[in-house]
């Protein structure tokens, strides 16, 4: 009677023992299919529009300098005596302004609203320390639209600006947890 008990509570603790690791592996499992689920499904769309959005500046950057360069020993060289030619060179100019201001509309501001758009939908896969993030974002996007859009008064759109510092902050975190996260995954850490 004794053994027979005995085995009975072997085979009892045996069975809550792999009920209980079962479960660990199940929650672990669970964990990390949503770490995969926030980097497919949410960070991983946000870092790649980031970059996209970032080469663009880079670009940006980088052109804009070669461009008043040229223009400034253009206007140099004429000096008081501008001849009516500056006007087509004027014209030449102009057209890459242009040209970055419907990068803008067309490219930038929609690729904004849509990670916004991205952001508010899958919000409940954003780490809390990403939700953080989420009403200078809005701001951000807001301001642009109302730009584009003309909805600002003339006198508010030098104190009315988006605030690239903060937007900036949430890009670099952003990427950063997205590189955190592949970690965490590819490790099997969750």
């Amino acid at each position: 009677m004794k053994e027979l008990l005995t085995t009975a509570i072997g085979a009892l603790l045996g069975s809550a023992t792999g009920l209980l690791v079962a479960l660990q592996v199940w929650r672990v499992q669970r964990a990390g299919d949503f770490r995969q689920k926030q980097l497919s499904e949410f960070y991983s769309p946000l870092a790649g529009w980031v970059k996209k959005t970032r080469a663009y500046n880079t670009f940006d950057q980088r052109i804009w300098p070669e461009y008043e360069e040229v223009w400034q020993k253009l206007v140099t060289k004429y000096g008081n005596h501008i001849p009516e030619s500056i006007e087509e060179d004027s014209k030449r100019f102009r057209k890459r302004v242009d040209y970055a201001n419907d990068q803008n509309r067309k490219l930038i501001v929609p690729l904004y609203r849509r990670m916004l758009e991205h952001f508010t939908d899958n919000y409940w896969l954003a780490e809390p320390q990403t939700r953080d993030y989420y009403q200078a974002f809005f701001e951000f996007v807001e301001i642009w639209i109302m730009q584009e859009e003309e909805v600002l008064a003339f006198e508010l759109k030098e104190r009315i600006r988006p605030d690239m510092k903060q937007v900036s902050a949430f890009f670099d975190h952003l990427e950063e947890t997205l590189t955190r996260l592949q970690g965490e995954v590819s490790r099997g850490r969750t």
